[in-house]
């Protein structure tokens, strides 16, 4: 087996992402490029140079049949998608794995290398209610959290000692709860308004909490953006949305503040 640095890490997400977006393609599926992703097409036209994953949005709707076609259908042979629906994964949105990339990361969640995609969903039109809906989401996403991170993995974290330590009290409460359980619970909340009629949207269950909370028109379109050596899908908005999450997004982060999953993968 062959162990993969950060650029040879990131080409091989640039496969999957270019599989996945035919199979959307082919399917009529919406999806859009997210979060560190979507800065690195606005700021790099390619990968962020220190980020090691690739994020994927899609409206519930798409997501969802993602999902349902999952069942009867194969991106190709080496790619699976997982979810908690299909019965193999526990967390809340959809994992899409290269079988033929072992990986070695701080979540013993992760096996596979991967390409995240997370659903767009509805928000309550009252501003405390989705107050009320995102600390929910954000509460439950900490506990699966700290189930699947080793405490040697906490103690690396780029965060103060207070915050450390007070992961470090509660993760042995958090290990013995079922992240499926968690999963389910946020996914219940998600799909508690309905996505056709409501006027706000946004990425929550794994996100930024309130800062990816958007007006519908937003994501009511698509925008085209270079990503590496490919041509891929961004919401119409995602220059607010960007704003929203990050701030002066075309300004590089001090160092300590490049978060990386530090992920050391094999190729077979």
């Amino acid at each position: 087996m062959k162990q993969l640095n950060i650029r040879e890490i990131q080409l091989e997400e640039v496969e999957i992402l270019k599989k996945f977006i035919k199979f959307a393609y082919e399917n009529n599926l919406k999806y859009y490029l997210s979060g560190g992703t979507m800065i690195g097409a606005v700021r790099h036209q390619g990968f962020i140079p220190w980020d090691d994953d690739i994020d994927i949005a899609m409206p519930r709707p798409d997501y969802d049949r993602l999902i349902n076609l999952a069942k009867t259908k194969k991106i190709s042979e080496e790619l699976e998608i997982k979810s908690l629906e299909l019965g193999n994964l526990a967390y809340p949105f959809v994992k899409i794995i290269n079988k033929n990339i072992d990986i070695v990361s701080k979540s013993a969640e992760d096996k596979n290398l991967w390409i995240d995609i997370f659903p767009i969903d509805a928000v309550p039109s009252d501003y405390e209610e989705q107050k009320k809906l995102i600390k929910k989401v954000m509460n439950y996403k900490g506990i699966i959290y700290l189930h699947n991170t080793k405490a040697k993995d906490i103690l690396k974290e780029k965060k103060s000692k207070k915050n450390k330590l007070m992961k470090l009290i509660l993760k042995p409460i958090a290990s013995i709860i079922s992240p499926k359980y968690i999963s389910k619970k946020i996914i219940k909340l998600a799909k508690s308004n309905d996505y056709n009629e409501s006027s706000k949207l946004g990425t929550y269950v794994w996100g930024y909490g309130m800062r990816e909370i958007l007006d519908r028109k937003c994501f009511e379109g698509e925008a085209k953006v270079k990503f590496e050596d490919i041509e891929a899908a961004a919401i119409i908005g995602y220059k607010d949305y960007l704003t929203s999450v990050y701030g002066d997004y075309m300004k590089l982060p001090p160092e300590e503040e490049r978060v990386q999953h530090d992920i050391v993968a094999y190729k077979k």
